[in-house]
């Protein structure tokens, strides 16, 4: 299971007891219903507050053993809405209960469906405290808003019954104890459209007979026969899946470090000292054997692994790497740096842990001697922390050139910083370019990810970049000068959170094209013209610390995200304007801060949080193409391409974030995502079942290796072991 409530909007309904999913309207798509309320709010801070701050009272009432009596008679008591969530599809729902005639403020508990008059659609039985009981007749059938089929099944409790109808798949288990110390009505309904004959039937009993009945008209209750003697059903076979897992020769794990991000930037909701490690794979002896470099988090030394013939994996270099292992090194790449025919090693050292120019920041290079023993050299990058680095011909010399992007200046989180050019005098020594050719790169963004590709089939590579609260960037070469070409090729302006980015010609038609992973829709964050998401980083309180703040940006103002106890703690210079919760409720940054104050900020927004695909379409122009709706279940921060032994093309996404404060739960909705490219263009994502790809934890980087000459795939998981799948 995925937990999905945030993407499909029904997450947020306050203190819920009975919950019952069912299809009310009868068309086909169940629907939800939440019994909503609680006679004495524990949740009241101000209450809370009240209490804690009046220990003398509290002694009181301890001495006449009155306390318990005494702050449970005072709780705050308000009655709530129930909810009803209609299904649109496509986890689509939305809240109508005021419009559908369930806008009482109860206290409601337990809940149950069943259909009282006979008449084929659900009516909905909600018992309220210090109340009566509330029946709502359904008026499905009576409004014609589709037909229905119910099914007694006696007491065969467990049983499964599968409609099918025009291609489409209805299933329901035989379950009727839910709804909070409920039990609905023991008949099984099903809500179908349009559908006015069921193709076919299958009722699987609980000793796994099987009665199929076809061609059952709708509209009516039927009663199955249990047929004796019927074979014993047989789950149906998956076909050979493309990826199998399997054990890996490689003794290795990617442990965390104990740094948390929360401790310095009190305000922030996620954390980016976890994005790493992002491998790198080579042929470094010469043996013609994938060797792999997989970087270490700050105090564990990054590591070699040398293949061996028998498939295994020894480390190599230890002692050279362990004397750097206080770097967060968070990515590598394999180049021939100085010309000699061997693949040299880069290594970018980045996070957020070390203060401002502290020399772990800087990146570093290791040459290589043919034979896979390395070198280090005196490091001349500067000490900033680096989200990537990229190889690149930049002054068309033959040698390459190195761009590196900056992830975040410590202490400033959210103040936009920029990228690093890097020119090779062809020995593998780098200065700064000393020309204005990064001029327009300085202050672009907080990156993420880039890459380097020809996207107008000019010869000439653009540079294709991704950052959080920027959108996608595409800077082309003209004159000496990176230029801004985003528009040009039609990629929107939308600025996102955006993790990586794979260039890569994902449709087959030999163009490269776009694929941009997001913090994902499962999240209580939303942003939308009315309400856009927004974070303002200032020096709020002048005291010497910034600060960042996010928001809701509405018609009234910045309505902030931080809850009021964090936010004073930070700024405690608020507390006389914000004496309760409640007079934080609705507050506006406006409100809080003078404009003098305001106007300082470093205002970043982000307009999307969808991971998107833009596919190229030839004529320097990309269009956006939609992608299934559990791609958007998790943040993306790993993406690629795969080609089967058969010759079967596969896309894959890996994510999740845990690090991320409980005001905003931990997004972990995802497993690792295959994407196959259906007939008509578009994209099916396969369930783990189908593509054999599960993955638990928080997936970081996939890498493509061979073993014994066989292709193998490495999931690289932040502060777990990686996972191997062979690739068939």
């Amino acid at each position: 299971f995925a937990e999905v409530s945030r993407q499909a909007k029904v997450h947020a309904t306050d203190w819920s007891w009975g919950a019952l999913i069912f299809d009310a309207d009868n068309d086909g798509l169940k629907d939800i219903f939440v019994a909503n309320g609680i006679v004495k709010d524990l949740t009241d801070f101000d209450y809370v507050d009240f209490y804690v701050n009046n220990q003398e009272d509290i002694i009181e009432f301890k001495k006449d053993s009155v306390l318990l009596t005494k702050m449970i008679n005072e709780f705050p008591s308000n009655p709530q809405q129930n909810y009803w969530f209609k299904n649109y599809g496509d986890w689509k729902f939305e809240n109508q209960s005021s419009s559908q005639g369930l806008d009482q403020l109860t206290f409601s508990t337990g809940a149950v469906y069943g259909d009282l008059d006979n008449d084929g659609d659900l009516d909905l039985i909600v018992n309220n405290l210090n109340d009566r009981a509330f029946i709502y007749q359904n008026l499905a059938v009576e409004n014609n808003l589709g037909n229905y089929l119910q099914l007694d099944l006696g007491n065969a409790f467990g049983a499964k019954v599968i409609c099918f109808a025009n291609g489409n798949r209805y299933f329901q288990e035989f379950q009727p104890v839910k709804g909070y110390l409920s039990s609905v009505d023991q008949t099984i309904h099903f809500g179908l459209g349009k559908v006015e004959v069921l193709d076919s039937i299958h009722v699987i009993w609980p000793d796994q007979q099987l009665t199929t009945m076809v061609k059952v008209k709708t509209n009516q209750k039927i009663k199955p026969e249990r047929n004796v003697g019927i074979p014993m059903f047989q789950t149906p076979l998956i076909e050979t899946t493309a990826f199998q897992q399997v054990d890996l020769n490689l003794p290795f794990s990617a442990p965390q470090s104990e740094f948390i991000d929360f401790d310095r930037d009190r305000l922030r909701f996620w954390m980016i000292s976890d994005e790493g490690p992002k491998v790198a794979k080579a042929d470094v002896n010469g043996d013609g054997l994938d060797d792999l470099f997989i970087p270490g988090a700050m105090d564990y030394s990054s590591t070699l692994w040398i293949q061996t013939r028998d498939g295994k994996f020894t480390s190599s270099n230890s002692p050279l790497f362990e004397k750097d292992k206080r770097a967060e090194d968070v990515a590598g790449s394999f180049q021939d740096l100085n010309g000699d025919g061997f693949v040299d090693l880069i290594v970018a050292s980045g996070s957020i842990e070390f203060p401002m120019n502290d020399l772990s920041y800087q990146d570093r290079i290791y040459f290589n001697d043919g034979k896979g023993n390395f070198t280090t050299i005196a490091s001349p990058f500067l000490p900033s922390p680096t989200a990537f680095i990229l190889a690149e011909d930049l002054d068309g010399d033959g040698d390459l050139d190195l761009v590196s992007g900056v992830r975040s200046i410590p202490f400033a989180y959210g103040v936009p910083s920029g990228v690093n050019l890097w020119q090779n005098d062809g020995q593998g020594n780098f200065s700064p370019f000393p020309n204005q050719l990064g001029e327009n790169l300085k202050s672009i963004g907080m990156l993420t990810s880039g890459s380097f590709s020809d996207l107008d089939g000019d010869g000439v590579s653009e540079l294709i970049m991704v950052g959080e609260w920027t959108p996608i960037m595409i800077y082309a070469l003209v004159n000496g000068q990176f230029i801004n070409r985003s528009q040009d090729f039609g990629i929107s302006s939308a600025a996102g959170l955006w993790n990586t980015v794979l260039v890569d010609d994902l449709n087959g038609d030999g163009k490269p094209d776009i694929l941009a992973g997001n913090r994902g829709l499962n999240t209580r964050m939303t942003t939308s013209p009315a309400s856009e998401l927004r974070m303002l980083v200032n020096d709020f309180d002048q005291n010497g610390a910034v600060e960042q703040i996010l928001v809701s940006q509405q018609a009234e103002g910045a309505i902030p995200w931080v809850m009021k106890n964090t936010l004073l703690k930070q700024i405690p210079s608020l507390r006389k304007q914000l004496l309760t919760y409640a007079s934080y409720q609705n507050k506006t940054l406006e409100s809080l801060f003078p404009e003098s104050i305001l106007s300082k900020s470093v205002t970043l927004s982000a307009q999307t949080l969808a991971t998107t695909l833009w596919i190229n379409n030839g004529s320097e122009k990309f269009n956006e193409q939609v992608l299934p709706p559990e791609i958007q279940q998790a943040p993306v921060y790993a993406i690629e391409i795969i080609s089967t032994p058969s010759g079967r093309i596969k896309v894959l996404l890996g994510g999740n974030q845990a690090r991320i404060k409980p005001e905003l739960g931990s997004q972990m909705g995802s497993y690792g995502w295959s994407l196959d490219l259906q007939p008509d263009g578009s994209w099916k994502a396969q369930l783990p079942s189908e593509s054999g790809l599960f993955v638990p934890g928080e997936i970081r980087d996939f890498q493509q290796l061979k073993i014994n000459n066989h292709p193998y795939l490495l999931v690289i998981r932040t502060n777990e072991n990686p996972i191997a799948f062979d690739i068939r």
